[in-house]
C-alpha cells in the first residue's frame, strides 16, 4: 500500500515493525527483517535517530519503506529498545573520555611549564652563586 511520495518521487509505504538482522558499522548500513514480510530491507545509519549508539542485531524498530533505485529501503526509523537513560550513559561515557583527554593534555602542559620554570630558577641560582664566588675572589 502506497501512502505518499517523497520530493524525489520515491514512494513511501506503510509503517512497519521489524528487527535489525545485521549491521556493518564500518560501512554504516545493514538490513532489517520486517515482521510481516520476512524480507531483508536495506537501511543506512543516516536514517536512524541516535546515530551515536550503534544499532544492535535483534533490536526492534519501526520504519517506513520506500522504493529507492528499484529496491526497498527503510527510512524514518524509530528505535524501540533505546531508552533515554541509555542515551545519557553513552553520551556521558563519550564526554568523560573527551574531558579526560583534555585534562591529561592540560596537566601535561602544566607539568612541562613547571619543569621549565624550575630549571630556569635553578639556573639563575647557580649563576648567582657563581657571581658571588667570583666577586669574593676579586675582593680578596
Amino acid at each position: 500500500m502506497i501512502i505518499g511520495k517523497l520530493k524525489n518521487n520515491n514512494e513511501i509505504k506503510m509503517l512497519k515493525t521489524g528487527k535489525i538482522k545485521i549491521y556493518d558499522k564500518e560501512r554504516g548500513f545493514g538490513f532489517i527483517v520486517a515482521e510481516d514480510e520476512h524480507i531483508d530491507i536495506f537501511f543506512h545509519i543516516s536514517d536512524m535517530p541516535h546515530k551515536h549508539i550503534l544499532p544492535r542485531n535483534d533490536e526492534t524498530v519501526t520504519f517506513e519503506i520506500i522504493d529507492y533505485d528499484d529496491k526497498q529501503k527503510a527510512v524514518n526509523i524509530k528505535r524501540l529498545n533505546v531508552f533515554p537513560n541509555q542515551l545519557s550513559r553513552e553520551k556521558i561515557k563519550k564526554l568523560n573520555s573527551k574531558n579526560r583527554n583534555g585534562y591529561v593534555l592540560f596537566l601535561g602542559g602544566l607539568l612541562i611549564l613547571i619543569l621549565i620554570a624550575v630549571s630556569y630558577f635553578k639556573n639563575q641560582m647557580i649563576q648567582g652563586s657563581k657571581n658571588k664566588k667570583l666577586e669574593q675572589r676579586q675582593n680578596k
